[in-house]
């Protein structure tokens, strides 16, 4: 007996395909548009279970009546990526954020392609499963509880350099540092909000920093002002976290919400060699989950700004140190 060949499937219009994708990619702009623009969400029902809906949904594109897992897969992955450049074009999220949430959209889509493809070889009807399925789903991800911020313990990032200078002279810099005039590096060139300069301005008996940002201002009242040692802040209003790459002048809502600043510090220790420790530390929240993830990128981010106002900071410090010298010494 010969073996069994794959059945050759005829020639299928653009249409006929477009009507089967139509279904997952209508849900995910629609979940996704709903809890990121109605419900304010970032959290498992936008990062995870909505692909993973539109994963199942995605596994009846395939022809044929078995189709293979891989297949499956690759139709769901696809289905998301299509969605994200829909949010693109249609500006309703930036280039960034979606680089960013990419990670977690293809896992929940491949979770969802292998469950779909399950489901539609057991199904006695092709469809109706898909269409069962992702209607009885959207409640759930419109209805999903948002990530509780004002629970959350703050998170802290810290990032330390070594100045060539005394540390009265670096207090003098920390205190409202000079215009930073070197161009952003790395993450800082994609969008994200990075520091300029800073001025301190004394309102009565309050002494309250303003650390100016690409999108704005922080407005940061003094806590603890003890030079040349410790200068501590809170966070009374600060600016968007970063302007999104789009084609159009777009404002989400995340960039109000996902990192939000709490508190600051710079402590300035004298070192035995003559130089002086300089380290900043930010407490703040992250107002999207899973949380773990994404401080994967706020990390980094924070690092970032750090180093930019500490190295800075150094310079200036550096520098007037070395006319103080110069002044001393007669040279």
């Amino acid at each position: 007996m010969r073996a069994n060949r794959p059945v050759a499937l005829p020639p299928e219009s653009v249409g006929a395909l477009l009507r089967r994708a139509s279904l997952p990619i209508g849900l995910g702009l629609l979940a996704g548009a709903g809890t990121a623009y109605g419900a304010f969400a970032y959290g498992p029902a936008l990062f995870l279970l909505t692909p993973v809906v539109m994963g199942i949904g995605a596994a009846w594109i395939p022809r044929g009546p078995h189709p293979s897992p891989g297949s499956c897969i690759s139709a769901a992955i696809s289905t998301c990526l299509v969605v994200s450049l829909l949010f693109l074009l249609v500006g309703l999220e930036g280039a960034l954020c979606l680089i960013m949430a990419m990670p977690l959209v293809a896992t929940g889509a491949l979770v969802g392609g292998l469950i779909g493809g399950m489901v539609r070889r057991s199904w006695e009807r092709p469809g109706t499963g898909a269409v069962l399925l992702l209607v009885a789903a959207l409640p759930a991800i419109l209805a999903w509880d948002r990530p509780d911020v004002e629970a959350q313990p703050p998170s802290t990032v810290t990032t330390a350099v070594i100045v060539r200078a005394a540390p009265a002279q670096v207090w003098q810099q920390t205190v409202d540092f000079a215009p930073i005039t070197a161009p952003p590096t790395g993450l800082l060139r994609t969008g994200i909000a990075y520091p300029t300069h800073a001025v301190l301005r004394t309102e009565g008996s309050r002494r309250v920093r303003e650390c100016h940002f690409t999108t704005g201002v922080f407005v940061e009242p003094i806590t603890t002002w003890d030079p040349p040692h410790h200068l501590a802040f809170d966070v009374a209003d600060q600016p968007p976290s970063m302007q999104e790459l789009s084609p159009w002048h777009i404002h989400p809502p995340h960039v109000d919400t996902l990192l939000r600043s709490q508190r600051g510090e710079f402590r300035i220790t004298a070192l035995p060699d003559g130089t002086t420790r300089l380290e900043g530390t930010t407490w703040y929240t992250i107002g999207a989950s899973p949380a773990w993830y994404w401080r994967l990128w706020s990390e980094p981010i924070l690092h970032a700004i750090h180093r930019r106002v500490l190295q800075s900071i150094a310079e200036h410090a550096e520098r007037a140190g070395d006319r103080t010298v110069g002044a001393t010494t007669g040279f």
